[in-house]
């Protein structure tokens, strides 16, 4: 931090210094006097963080990535004409206390010297601009990537912590409850059962990865999901979906759906009196909706928060849209349709 600190002031003192060695053996072939040395540093040093302190912001006026052309030139414009400004400014007063003697000391044709001075300005500021570009391009490079990886975990952490809630040991302990229960019951619903609680674990497994399913994968899932369910609670959850063909293939994270079905069984009293209805349907802004019906028991009043911070969380990684929550006299959660072109780029 403190290298680039000094980066600033070394190299444009260094540049200022170099032009004025330049300029003097153009003319007179020897060395400079050295308050004229010590001008020239001052005013390289200050050209330095003032250009650096513009660059910065026209990179907020002017976007490089959309408008390059103007960026470029407008950075080399305003970059000439500030250093041209702020020199003249600068060595005026050493001028005005020395009079012809400096003018002397630099060289005797004061006019070619302005030229000179300016065209290696005009040069430098080419080159400068060119630099800057390509730095300024590696650093957002850089961040963009950063950002990714830093994503691509929360993501991962989010998704391990949706599939932990999913392999617990309390949903495993209540399957194996409602197997041992049905074996002598029932013994093809038995195996239904266990048919399809394999296939709610062979999905959760299976996309425990994947960043994305197609909202036809999701909804099989809670199929399978809801049967577990059905038979657990002795058909007193019932399940509604009524999504158009259309939407079948866009996009959703997986386990969204599932995790909504299960807060609605889990923060509601299930019973013969009290069943639970959940639908899952679009509404007229295209935007999936999933609703359940309230009966919240005293002994089940726990906040809604954990699953729905996580897929709150996990759409925004993932997409510029938001999930909307109302806890009126249903519990509504709207969750926006994910297409290709609405992601997130990388």
């Amino acid at each position: 931090m403190i290298i680039k600190k000094l980066l600033i002031p070394v190299v444009s003192t260094i540049i200022g210094v170099s032009i004025l060695f330049y300029l003097n053996y153009s003319e007179q072939s020897s060395m400079p006097a050295l308050e004229i040395i010590f001008m020239a540093a001052l005013v390289g040093t200050i050209n330095g963080y003032i250009v650096n302190a513009l660059n910065k912001k026209l990179d907020g006026w002017i976007d490089w990535k959309n408008h390059f052309g103007w960026r470029f030139i407008t950075g080399v414009l305003s970059n000439f004409i500030i250093i041209i400004l702020l020199s003249a400014i600068v060595i005026s007063p050493f001028i005005f206390f020395t009079g012809s003697e400096v003018i002397g000391k630099i060289g005797a044709n004061f006019t070619d010297l302005v030229i000179k001075f300016a065209i290696l300005i005009f040069f430098f500021t080419i080159v400068y601009n060119t630099i800057y570009f390509s730095m300024y391009t590696y650093n957002q490079y850089a961040v963009t990537q950063i950002n990714a990886l830093k994503n691509d975990r929360n993501q991962l952490k989010l998704q391990y912590e949706a599939l932990k809630s999913q392999l617990s040991p309390h949903y495993l302990f209540n399957s194996l409850n409602t197997i041992s229960s049905l074996v002598y019951k029932d013994a093809n619903q038995a195996e239904n059962f266990i048919r399809n609680l394999a296939q709610t674990y062979e999905y959760v497994l299976g996309k425990n990865n994947a960043i994305f399913v197609s909202l036809q994968e999701e909804l099989d899932f809670v199929k399978s999901y809801n049967y577990l369910l059905q038979v657990r609670f002795e058909n007193n959850v019932h399940l509604s979906i009524d999504i158009p063909e259309v939407f079948l293939k866009s996009s959703i994270p997986p386990l969204t759906l599932q995790m909504l079905v299960e807060n609605a069984v889990k923060h509601n009293d299930v019973t013969d009196k009290n069943p639970v209805y959940i639908t899952v349907k679009m509404n007229k802004d295209s935007a999936l909706v999933v609703e359940n019906t309230k009966n919240i028991a005293e002994n089940k009043k726990v906040s809604f928060a954990i699953g729905l911070s996580n897929i709150k969380k996990r759409y925004k990684l993932l997409s510029n849209k938001t999930v909307t929550v109302i806890d009126g006299e249903k519990f509504t959660v709207t969750l926006p349709i994910i297409e290709a072109l609405n992601l997130k780029s990388a």
